[in-house]
């Protein structure tokens, strides 16, 4: 079974480069495993098969043999070619979430520039907050990226390598496995980009992919006052939301919430961006109550695995599907209101908005603080 190599591969190459620390035969393992391969398969509308897949894959599990590194190394160097077809399966048919990025990512990824890729990729995504953070949590490093045979891999002790990625990726981030944990200076990301994902084959197909998303017509707007209806009939095909406004509230959750938790239990990748929780916010005005109300809410949208992501340049709502549309409207759908929105179809609109969203997620991150990860692994990373 074509899709069971895959698998077996991005498996493989977890444990060989060392990125999952966790034991093979663990229940955290065996979890990881059963969302990485549910996500592999995001946007499809085969989800009988992929759950026998998925129960399939975690029973193989106790073949010994198959947990043997040594042996998944050797499966890996066979099925190349047939891993290869793998990922052109899955991204022809599951693919919905691509920018232009993510192609020219990948064409100077292959190259081996890795120092152009830095400059044009990560570098934009770093705030002066990270780099003060950074120097501040020595001997910290704000990244590192190396070659090795079979991927390359990113790792940083003060940036959400796995959030980045996100962004420059989209939909390619599902064959890109990667981890947390605590090392000599605190929390650490680490993550390896396949070397098979820059084959020519790949790369063509995500560019025929993204000009078949590209609409010939952009839709200028249309007008709705029930954005929640409108989500919920595409919850099947959207992979990846981006839902902005400036004042979160407990409020706000009874619109949320049931996005949230049907696209968190298909493995779509969820933003939340606000302006924080601060009594002193002028254009939240937030008293007592109200603040309280917003750090409950976080603490709720963050039990739902949500990314939160802090910006004071937020003032109206925005929600980006699958950088492909963009709703927008001058309220604030994160306190419930309900009000007039523009739903705006034009790919190249939604991706700058997208962008502009997303790198604030960056300065929000977690490595440089001290709560621990819930539910993840801890253990030093091996180096190579």
């Amino acid at each position: 079974m074509i899709s069971k190599d895959l698998a077996r591969y991005l498996i493989s190459l977890a444990i060989v480069e060392g990125v999952l620390k966790s034991e093979v035969e663990s229940i955290e393992f065996r979890k990881f495993v059963k969302q990485f391969i549910k996500r592999l398969f995001l946007g499809s509308d085969s989800t009988n098969e992929i759950n026998e897949l998925i129960a399939s894959i975690i029973k193989e599990f106790s073949d010994k043999e198959f947990l043997t590194p040594v042996q998944l190394l050797k499966d890996l160097e066979r099925n190349t070619d047939i891993v290869k077809h793998a990922i052109l399966c899955i991204i022809n048919k599951c693919t919905r979430t691509i920018s232009k990025e993510t192609i020219t990512s990948l064409e100077v990824l292959k190259t081996g520039n890795y120092k152009l890729f830095s400059e044009l990729y990560i570098t934009p995504y770093i705030c002066s907050a990270i780099e003060i953070g950074c120097r501040a949590k020595a001997p910290a490093r704000l990244y590192d990226i190396e070659r090795t045979r079979y991927a390359i891999i990113l790792r940083s002790d003060c940036i959400p390598i796995s959030r980045l990625l996100s962004f420059i990726f989209g939909d390619i981030i599902r064959f890109i496995p990667y981890s947390r944990g605590i090392g000599h200076s605190g929390f650490y990301e680490i993550a390896a980009i396949p070397r098979i994902l820059l084959r020519d084959e790949i790369v063509e197909a995500l560019k025929n992919i993204y000009l078949r998303l590209m609409p010939k017509t952009p839709m200028i707007s249309i007008k709705t006052n029930n954005v929640k209806q409108y989500i919920e009939k595409s919850f099947d095909l959207i992979t990846e939301i981006i839902i902005s406004g400036p004042c979160l509230t407990t409020k706000g959750m009874e619109f949320l919430v049931p996005i949230i938790s049907n696209l968190g239990d298909q493995g779509s990748w969820i933003y939340i961006v606000h302006r924080g929780c601060s009594p002193t916010d002028i254009i939240c005005s937030r008293g007592g109550k109200q603040w309280i109300s917003c750090i409950e809410a976080e603490e709720e949208l963050m039990n739902y695995g949500v990314e939160i992501c802090l910006s004071q340049n937020i003032v109206e709502t925005n929600i980006v599907i699958n950088r492909e549309v963009v709703i927008s409207g001058n309220g604030n759908v994160l306190e419930g209101e309900n009000f007039l929105l523009y739903i705006i179809g034009d790919k190249i609109y939604a991706e700058e908005r997208a962008s502009k969203l997303l790198k604030p997620c960056i300065c929000s991150s977690v490595l440089l603080q001290s709560p621990i990860y819930p539910e993840e692994n801890t253990s030093s990373p091996k180096t190579s």
